[in-house]
């Protein structure tokens, strides 16, 4: 957006100019076609208009929300959380981290997502506790946040669950369902 803003400065600009060419009998031709890109510009940005009120809104609670309470009170800031891959939810918006986060993030943000991917997946699939922790070690993470999109998703096949219920501390559970039935493990 800011890129338009400082491009169209030049556009209108050249447009301006157009408009004011000298000699008179050039702006003949001059001034419908400074009309055309003032019209064509004026289009557009009503079309990025259209698209920004089409689009469709996500509220995460913050304020007075028991789980950002917790994390707050309990975990550090610079705690890593290995959970489903989330776009928005209250472990970002309490300010803590994510081992992936959406895929598009993670590779813009310079990360080999498809490593990351390979490493998700053992993750959250492998019945090997040597490998998970292994793995739970290497990336730094701290707990391991698991709901619905975790044990039913499209990404993981068969959660495993269960070798973090036997091995780990359940420090945090969803038992009101407000958060997909989330369970978080030390």
């Amino acid at each position: 957006n800011i890129w338009l803003i400082i491009g169209n400065v030049f556009v209108a600009y050249a447009i301006w100019r157009l408009w004011r060419l000298r000699p008179h009998w050039l702006t003949l031709v001059t001034r419908p076609a400074g009309g055309l890109a003032l019209g064509a510009i004026v289009l557009s940005g009503a079309i990025d208009l259209v698209a920004i009120h089409n689009c469709y809104w996500i509220e995460v609670k913050y304020d007075g929300d028991p789980l950002v309470k917790w994390l707050r009170e309990n975990t550090k800031p610079h705690d890593i959380f290995l959970s489903d891959r989330f776009v928005n939810h209250q472990i970002l918006m309490a300010g803590r981290r994510i081992f992936y986060g959406w895929p598009s993030f993670s590779w813009g943000a310079g990360y080999d997502t498809t490593q990351r991917d390979n490493d998700f997946r053992v993750l959250f699939e492998s019945a090997d506790p040597y490998a998970v922790f292994r793995l739970l070690h290497k990336h730094h993470i701290a707990y391991v946040a698991i709901d619905e999109g975790v044990r039913r998703g499209e990404f993981i096949r068969r959660c495993n669950e269960e070798l973090y219920k036997l091995n780990c501390p359940k420090v945090w559970e969803d038992k009101a369902n407000q958060y997909s039935g989330l369970i978080i493990y030390k």
